[in-house]
């Protein structure tokens, strides 16, 4: 999509789609409340996540000096479109629906993406970049539960944990994998034996969390 000269920039991180939206589906289940008014926070938790990869490449290309090319004006142009309709679906829960806990979590994830936007994205630190997204990102499923119950409960946490223990999970198993493949091809030896045991290893390493999330969303009735 395209605003005049400008293109709309949109994140490339294809699972951090399903980290996002997620949690805040296994939220809503969990409450058995389905609400009209749970929309406005939906398409807010949506443009405040568009807003992050354009936010990071005007910081890249701020402290590198760039500001004129248009990479930088794409992203310019693609944060204030998003970061328009993010502003009207927060005055919206704030002031009609008196959701004012969500400036407290809008102003952790702007922590968050201030802290992960200085970790370099390759090296040691990569994971721990990672690890504050997912942080962010799975958040979701309490604020849901927030939005629609006016309230943060133990099992808002509960629930909040156990999506963050599947999805970290990935992460770590995500960032195990590529370590690999990058040792074996440098090294030239596939070596499928240890893959397998790569792939157990997640397996077993995901199961708890996962059993354990799914046991907390239906172990009620949701009807």
């Amino acid at each position: 999509m395209k605003i005049g000269r400008q293109k709309l920039i949109v994140t490339n991180e294809h699972g951090s789609w399903a980290v996002l939206f997620v949690p805040m589906l296994t939220g809503i289940l969990s409450t058995k409340i389905f609400s009209i008014t749970i929309l406005p926070f939906f398409f807010l938790v949506l443009f405040s996540f568009m807003l992050y990869k354009p936010a990071e490449i005007m910081c890249h290309e701020w402290s590198a000096g760039r500001r004129k090319n248009q990479k930088f004006q794409n992203a310019l142009v693609s944060f204030l479109y998003y970061g328009l309709f993010a502003a009207g679906f927060l005055v919206y829960e704030i002031l009609f629906l008196q959701k004012y806990l969500l400036l407290a979590f809008g102003a952790a994830a702007v922590i968050i993406f201030l802290l992960s936007v200085n970790i370099k994205s390759s090296g040691a630190f990569k994971f721990l970049r990672e690890f504050l997204g997912v942080i962010i990102l799975t958040s979701t499923a309490p604020i849901a539960i927030y939005c629609l119950e006016n309230r943060i409960s133990d099992d808002a946490l509960t629930l909040w944990f156990l999506n963050f223990l599947f999805f970290s999970s990935g992460a770590c198993y995500v960032n195990f994998f590529n370590r690999k493949t990058f040792r074996y091809k440098r090294e030239g030896h596939p070596e499928e034996e240890n893959f397998l045991k790569s792939d157990s290893s997640y397996l077993s390493f995901s199961i708890e969390p996962l059993s354990s999330f799914v046991l907390h969303c239906f172990s009620r009735p949701i009807f």
